[in-house]
């Protein structure tokens, strides 16, 4: 049972799986309200089963017995279970750190995998760790010799022989974990007003790995300043049943007031468990599913995962076995391939790019395909292997190594290739070479061409300045322009309106997904108490006001947002009329020094006048605008209640927290199937939520969304061409314009070329030339 599931985990790596770590069986020692009609322990495995735990602490007091009859029962009964056990044993301490010097219970997990903690070597433990507890001679007895119900009551343990005994039984190995409540009689309900206590506390904390409790208690034991004396290492929380009834079972759904699920993203193995001691806020969560489950249910169709690679029926290998039968299991939280120079990474993260349609197809490095450097895809090796992506929802894409991307169909996968980087690199290099050209040329133009300038870029810029900012003008307006034309073009070929219509089916698949993964539906229940009844008509009417606060913070958004549209738009518009001014006034400054040569005053020739106090006037009364919305007011919700009407953003958020907070406060005082029911309406909100992003609004849908790409592909069918062909007659005007003002630019070069040629045709012979044109 253990073995095989510890295969399945290991091809996936770590995952959010849910754990239980205390639960007791029936026949526990203590406790024990299992009560059946039928075979309680048939009746009870049938639960653990068909419950959404994956991995069970088989609980018992100072004794592994349930566990080693649950293991026994339970193979009999599934024999092809994915379920995994742990040994729990609970012990009683003699130590007391609460006010009311109540003995706190305390728990040790042992290793599932019998090669590393036998059957025996727990109860060797057993017999060597004593009790409090005496037997008729009046010496202490040992955990194994616990018979009778009032023995097991009254026996008790110190922490000091626990670890002792451990350490005795399995030495080095350890293949154990010490777990301590975090509440009721544990760490934190320590006096801190009894010395002594607070010392015993600050003991059991270092020696123990992970801690039992809730949600509440994680930051503390996160903190590194939990120790009276110094430093204190982070440590796990976990959630637990502390089952000991079939009703107690109810717990294991995570929808029991004080018992929330507990999820570890880690192996169904000890091993796996462990981890969570190096890494207690990464691998531990506590409460409704960790955010990447709810993605990945909701968003399936943006999951990976599994890679297949095969060589095709009939291939000999005669050029290589390269791939055959590779199968890579995809984990959700995969962010990087660590591997040895030639083991395989190029090659893994081209065939994901290959089949995800990445537009990066040219920088490929292993699936390279240009000219004489094609590597793997030579004639005789790519066709001879295939390649299969499948996705969390099902969807699967196949194509030979020896393919090129469909570029009709939508970009699934984003990829940088390293060959990508490289070439920008090489487009650097290129710009440096061409200034050593152009400082070579300037070394052999004449010195009185030169007209004192030091370096051809400075010549350059004193002969075409003017022409130049014409130029640059001309070119500014063409540029935007032809980024304009570009769009549309882009937009008017028929591979762009098949990308659109295979984005639109990938929506749409979205979409069916999103139907599939639609939350079961959940009766409201029948009977309720009044108070019941009360509480559920309380919790209504506040999410419809939450709902009404939701509205209004979109409504809230999308006028901050527009007024800081606003803003930019203005402050741009302000920068370049404060750019104008500039430049007329460096124009005339520069100019003037001409003027005065030639007898002319700057001022009679070029007169201006630009004012930028309605755009400082503008800007300044939007900027408090936006202050005022986002400012926060501090509003007492518990204590004046909620305005019927918000003024600023911050003021409607807080609002939502506390009224959030609110519901949840309600909702933990409703019995187990209104609680079943509040979640499942929660959920449907959520995927509701999910299905209206991926649809989009009928008025004014956002870009990627089902209504925008239908409402895109009727622009292209029936307005595009005309909007088009507009934009074609305006640049066919700005290039005459620009061709004229380039004309003035060219006189330069040509004034160069005849200073250049004189000394080029001193050093000319038959056979060493060198021309230089000066042409468009």
């Amino acid at each position: 049972m253990t073995k095989k599931t510890n295969r399945l985990n290991s091809r996936k790596g770590s995952q959010w799986r849910r754990w239980d770590l205390h639960i007791h069986t029936p026949e526990t020692k203590l406790s024990d309200s299992y009560r059946s009609e039928g075979d309680v322990w048939n009746e009870y495995i049938d639960y653990l089963e068909k419950s959404p735990v994956r991995a069970f602490g088989i609980t018992d007091y100072f004794s592994a017995d349930g566990y080693f009859s649950l293991l026994e029962k339970y193979k009999k009964r599934y024999p092809e279970t994915e379920k995994v056990f742990f040994p729990n044993i609970e012990f009683r301490l003699v130590e007391a750190i609460s006010p009311e010097n109540s003995n706190p219970n305390i728990h040790v997990i042992f290793d599932n995998d019998t090669d590393v903690c036998s059957e025996d070597s727990i109860n060797r433990f057993l017999v060597t760790l004593k009790t409090s507890a005496d037997s008729e001679t009046g010496a202490r007895i040992s955990c194994a010799e616990l018979k009778t119900e009032a023995q097991y009551k009254a026996a008790s343990i110190s922490f000091e022989e626990l670890k002792e005994a451990l350490e005795k039984t399995f030495g080095e190995a350890r293949p154990y974990l010490i777990a301590f409540p975090a509440k009721n009689d544990g760490i934190k309900s320590t006096d801190s007003k009894a010395p002594r206590k607070v010392l015993i506390s600050d003991k059991i904390d270092k020696g123990s790995h992970l801690f039992f409790g809730d949600s509440g208690s994680r930051g503390w034991f996160l903190r590194t300043d939990r120790y009276e004396d110094g430093e204190s290492q982070p440590k796990p929380v976990v959630s637990r049943s502390d089952a000991h009834s079939f009703d107690d079972l109810e717990r294991l759904e995570g929808n029991v007031f004080g018992f929330e699920s507990t999820w570890i993203k880690a192996d169904l193995t000890f091993r796996g468990l462990k981890q969570i001691c190096f890494e207690p806020e990464a691998r531990v969560h506590i409460g409704p599913k960790p955010e990447v489950e709810t993605r990945k249910s909701n968003q399936a169709t943006k999951f990976l995962d599994q890679l297949e690679i095969d060589q095709k029926q009939g291939y000999d290998g005669a050029n290589g076995y390269w791939f055959k039968k590779v199968n890579i299991q995809l984990n959700p939280e995969l962010v990087v391939i660590i591997g040895n120079k030639g083991s395989g990474k190029s090659a893994l993260v081209d065939i994901i790019g290959l089949l995800g349609n990445s537009r990066q197809e040219n920088n490929f490095s292993f699936l390279i395909n240009k000219g004489d450097n094609k590597k793997f895809r030579q004639r005789g090796y790519s066709e001879n292997f295939t390649a299969r992506l499948k996705w969390q929802s099902g969807s699967i894409v196949s194509k030979q190594l020896d393919q090129n991307i469909d570029e009709s169909q939508p970009e699934t996968v984003r990829y940088l290739p390293q060959n990508y980087f490289e070439q920008l690199t090489n487009e650097i290099e290129i710009q440096e070479f061409r200034r050593e050209i152009e400082n070579v040329v300037f070394s052999h133009v004449e010195e009185t061409d030169r007209m004192g300038k030091a370096t051809f870029k400075d010549l350059q810029e004193f002969k075409t300045w003017q022409s130049k900012q014409e130029t640059s003008l001309l070119k500014t307006k063409l540029r935007e322009l032809n980024i304009e034309i570009i769009e549309l073009e882009e937009q008017s070929d028929p591979l762009f309106r098949k990308r659109l219509e295979g984005e639109l089916r990938v929506r749409e698949d979205e979409l069916n997904s999103l139907q599939e993964a639609k939350p079961a539906e959940v009766n409201k229940p029948d009977e309720e108490s009044e108070e019941q009844k009360e509480l559920t008509e309380r919790i209504g009417q506040l999410e419809l006001h939450r709902e009404k606060l939701a509205s209004e913070e979109r409504k809230f958004i999308d006028d901050l947002t527009q007024k800081k549209d606003l803003l930019q738009k203005l402050k741009a518009l302000l920068q370049s009329v404060s750019s104008l001014e500039a430049y007329i006034q460096r124009q005339k400054s520069e100019l003037k020094i001409l003027c005065d040569e030639l007898g002319l005053d700057i001022e009679k020739i070029i007169a201006s006048k630009i004012s930028i106090k309605p755009v400082n006037d503008q800007i300044i009364t939007v900027e408090a605008e936006i202050q005022k919305l986002e400012s926060d007011s501090n509003l007492d919700f518990a204590k004046d209640g909620y305005p019927e009407f918000f003024k600023t953003l911050p003021d409607l958020k807080s609002a939502t927290r506390h009224l959030v907070q609110e519901i949840s406060e309600l909702k933990d005082k409703l019995g187990t199937p209104q609680r079943k029911y509040q979640s499942y309406l929660e959920k449907l909100a959520v995927w509701n939520l999910r299905k209206n992003e991926i649809l989009g609004d009928t008025d004014d849908p956002k870009p990627r969304t089902i209504q925008y790409l239908r409402e895109k592909i009727a622009y292209i069918d029936r307005e595009l061409s005309e909007e088009i062909s507009q934009a074609h007659e305006r640049r066919k005007k700005i290039v005459k314009d620009i061709f004229e003002s380039k004309k003035q630019i060219l006189t330069f070069y040509s004034e160069l070329k005849h200073s250049v040629e004189a000394k080029l045709d001193s050093v000319k012979t038959d056979e060493f030339a060198v021309e230089i044109k000066a042409s468009f």
